[in-house]
């Protein structure tokens, strides 16, 4: 596993590397405001499946996908208008949206017809994002084990199974994304995490 360092003054270069990862079919981990991320092209069914593979993770879960900035939203999903409030209050941030998912998506993320969708804080995520499209990302950890927060977790777990690691000198928050579904016209907390429930029933028809 390559590690490389990440920050403001190599971003171009940085996302070159990636980038040509992802044209290898190779996911890269990541590091958000959260936790590190293993991610990938979202219509790249190769790399989506060594995501599977290299995690350990069940093939009836899921995938999120991450996008550079929540005006994208609609090009993957949809939600009740009375959301928007809370999109724009908390997006770009630590919070996982589920809505309705556009019927013509690739497989690996779509379960009942509903997606998840986050839109990173992290720096990166906007010119990389523009470079190579929406992203599925996961939490980079082995299927049942806690997410890396350095380097040498990332080797201990994955070894050269994940060729690319990208580390900033921002350590990762202990506290995953809350997760809410957005798929009805009343917000469900499926998981709290950074953003708490009483902050996202505080915006207006946050509550609805």
């Amino acid at each position: 596993m390559r590690v490389l360092p990440l920050s403001e003054g190599n971003l171009v270069s940085i996302i070159d590397e990636i980038a040509r990862a992802f044209e290898r079919h190779e996911p890269v981990i990541l590091p958000t405001e959260t936790l590190y991320g293993l991610a990938c092209p979202y219509d790249d069914r190769e790399c989506i499946a060594r995501i599977f593979s290299v995690k350990g993770r069940p093939l009836e879960m899921t995938l999120p996908v991450t996008v550079s900035r929540r005006e994208q939203i609609g090009s993957i999903g949809h939600y009740p208008l009375g959301h928007s409030g809370i999109i724009e209050r908390f997006m770009p941030g630590p919070l996982t949206i589920v809505i309705r998912a556009r019927s013509d998506l690739p497989e690996g993320f779509v379960r009942d017809g509903t997606i998840a969708v986050r839109v990173p804080e992290h720096p990166l995520y906007r010119p990389l994002c523009a470079r190579v499209g929406p992203m599925v990302m996961t939490s980079a950890n082995l299927h049942g084990m806690d997410p890396v927060r350095t380097a040498d977790e990332a080797r201990g777990q994955f070894g050269d199974s994940v060729p690319l690691m990208l580390v900033d000198d921002i350590e990762p928050d202990t506290v995953p994304s809350t997760i809410i579904d957005l798929t009805g016209e009343k917000v469900v907390i499926v998981r709290e995490g950074r953003v708490k429930t009483i902050e996202i029933m505080g915006v207006p028809d946050g509550g609805s």
